[in-house]
């Protein structure tokens, strides 16, 4: 979990996100070899900016 509060160019900026994330080792042995899935939620907000705010889910699937 990430929650950064602050400013940028002296305007107060807030973000937030959260994520879970898994991975499955289908061989014990090659244990460099996964598969990895990732779920979250991330906003941000720059105040007195009406275009700035981003809120939305995020997915990730990846091997490794």
């Amino acid at each position: 979990m990430d929650a950064i509060f602050g400013s940028v160019a002296k305007t107060g900026t807030t973000y937030f996100g959260f994520s879970m994330l898994g991975r499955w080792y289908p061989i014990q042995p090659l244990n460099k070899l996964f598969l990895r899935a990732e779920l979250g939620f991330n906003t941000l907000n720059v105040e007195d900016v009406d275009d700035s705010l981003f809120t939305g889910l995020t997915f990730a699937f990846c091997t490794g």
